[in-house]
């Protein structure tokens, strides 16, 4: 089968990307607000969410209309799409697998963060329309907490005050949007994405095996890439890889090479069957035996297992092994600078860094290993208090040849933890929660595009284009976290799925145009007047999406120029 597209991966970052190649008038990844606060930096008037509020007309840069002028627009131009997926034929498959065995009630991303390309407010307006706006959870704090909480009290006994920068102001307005959609309110939006543009059918359960890309095919003037998968082959022009981290993740256990370990002994939380409970353990939970699981990681993940194996699987004790010296609370997974309405001044340093050496210490400071938001940190405590959980900071599991698994009495009797801890008990279970980071090397169906078409990487993340692109002679692109260095912190996560999708989708429109065959003059008079209309309106465009070929060009303009 021969299409215009191919998208590898049913995630969020997938769906973003393919409803956005059939929506022909997105809205602006920044509103109008937030561009003027960042080009209002330099001024000394008081500016503020609330002044601009009262000032402002009214706003159109959402480009939201009726359903039916959507649908109109969204058939101006459509693309063959084909998205191919390991687990399932439908959207979102793995995501809501992941959810439900988690048991996660709400997202952790605010409103505005969703795959919905016309609409920024469209979640929100989604749940007042379907009337379900009791699922939507306040995130508290983050309005108004430019400052801290020592520095505000601060404030208040000083007679001058140390004031916020006009730019960084946000106020109660704004608190609107700082709320998380419940899991089933999030998943039933998306399925409307779906409908609207008309994305059903188009996810095949295939996975995929090997790519292979020919500059110059027979019988062609483009390039044609060769998708080979465990069905068929599939051919496309264009393909995007929205896959998430990279390979299968991995366990540290040398003792499997020599020691055969039973199946139930240790596993990663990302493997199949990686949160539920082994045979053994169900076995004694029934006979309301003594139970012992160990969990490595120090994330949200991690702290959502807690409570699954306690409250849900009625487990007697568990051990949560934190290789930080403390516990970090946080609202997102990333600094909050990186997710308010401020954030563009924060994306605009990095885009504006000299090198890429430079963003990807901005990439670590910015995320800074695993945190847990402030509700399941109450959860946690609550656990402790119970005398059900235990949490060990600035520990670390080391899996050598120490470590000494019963087979007869199925448990770890012994375990090399630094420092140690000497009044655990026999684990009957290990837990890996230590993420999946991104290695590029480890993606297996890219093996042969990298040996023909070399790129070079950096901290796992490949060096790709501004416009998400393998190269500008390769058009493979690139979204979610192996985009890090391009998107900025937020990649892997939804905040990175509409802006990558919108880099991604000018530049395979760039190629699709350009691939277009014109049969006469006049087809080809008229072909090049729309493209230059479109070029043109590209450079308004990014003049407030700031998106085009780079996504903050428009940011990092000096106030001179």
């Amino acid at each position: 089968m021969f299409y215009d597209v191919a998208i590898i991966g049913a995630g969020p970052c997938g769906l973003a990307v393919a409803a956005r190649l059939r929506e022909k008038t997105p809205s602006a990844l920044f509103t109008n607000e937030e561009h003027s606060r960042y080009w209002r930096k330099h001024k000394r008037q008081a500016f503020s969410l609330e002044s601009e509020t009262k000032k402002r007309k009214v706003s159109t840069d959402s480009g939201y209309g009726s359903e039916i002028e959507g649908q109109s627009l969204a058939q101006d131009h459509k693309p063959s799409i084909v998205v191919l997926d390991s687990n399932s034929n439908e959207w979102l498959s793995n995501w809501k697998q992941r959810f439900a065995e988690l048991k996660i009630s709400h997202l952790r991303s605010p409103l505005f963060f969703h795959p919905d390309p016309r609409d920024r407010d469209g979640l929100l307006a989604f749940a007042h329309e379907q009337e379900r706006p009791d699922e939507l959870r306040e995130i508290p704090n983050v309005v108004g907490r430019e400052l801290s909480k020592h520095e505000t009290k601060q404030q208040k006994s000083r007679r001058t005050r140390k004031k916020v920068a006009h730019h960084l102001r946000v106020d109660g307005r704004d608190q609107i949007d700082y709320f998380t959609p419940s899991s089933s309110l999030f998943e039933d939006y998306c399925e409307s994405i779906i409908d609207r543009y008309n994305l059903r059918g188009v996810v095949q359960s295939r996975r995929v095996l090997d790519i292979g890309y020919d500059q110059q095919p027979a019988n062609l003037e483009h390039g044609l890439f060769t998708i080979q998968t465990d069905v068929d082959e599939v051919f496309s022009r264009c393909v995007i890889i929205a896959t998430g981290a990279g390979g299968p993740p991995k366990v540290p256990c040398p003792l499997q090479a020599t020691t055969p370990l039973d199946s139930g002994s240790f596993i990663h939380c990302f493997q199949p069957e990686g949160t539920a409970l082994p045979r053994h353990i169900k076995q004694k939970v029934a006979c309301r035996k003594p139970t012992n699981v160990l969990i490595v990681g120090g994330g949200l993940t991690s702290a959502q297992l807690v409570d699954l194996f306690i409250a849900r699987h009625n487990v007697s004790r568990v051990h949560l092994l934190i290789r930080s010296p403390k516990l970090k609370v946080k609202h997102f997974d990333v600094d909050l600078s990186w997710v308010t309405k401020t954030r563009n001044h924060r994306m605009a340093e990095f885009w504006s860094a000299d090198t890429d050496e430079e963003r990807l210490e901005m990439f670590r400071e910015a995320r800074d290993g695993g945190s847990i938001n402030p509700p399941f940190h109450k959860i946690l405590q609550k656990h402790v208090q119970n005398n059900r959980l235990s949490i060990y900071l600035g520990t670390e599991l080391i899996m050598d040849s120490s470590c000494v698994w019963d087979a007869n009495h199925k448990a770890w009797t012994h375990l090399n933890i630094s420092p140690e801890i000497t009044a655990l008990p026999p684990v009957d279970h290990i837990v890996y929660a230590t993420g999946n980071p991104p290695k590029f090397e480890n993606i297996p169906f890219l093996q042969s595009l990298r040996k023909n078409h070399p790129l070079e990487t950096l901290g796992g993340l490949p060096l790709i284009s501004e416009d998400l692109s393998w190269s500008d002679d390769v058009p493979c692109f690139f979204t979610g976290g192996m985009a890090a260095l391009r998107l900025g912190p937020g990649a892997a996560n939804l905040a990175g799925a509409r802006q990558g999708a919108e880099r991604v989708a000018w530049k395979v429109e760039d190629i699709l145009d350009d691939q277009l065959d014109t049969t006469s003059a006049a087809d080809l008079s008229l072909n090049r007047t729309q493209e230059q209309d479109r070029k043109d309106r590209a450079e308004e465009y990014s003049s407030f999406s700031a998106s085009a070929r780079n996504q903050f060009a428009a940011l990092s303009i000096s106030d001179g120029d």
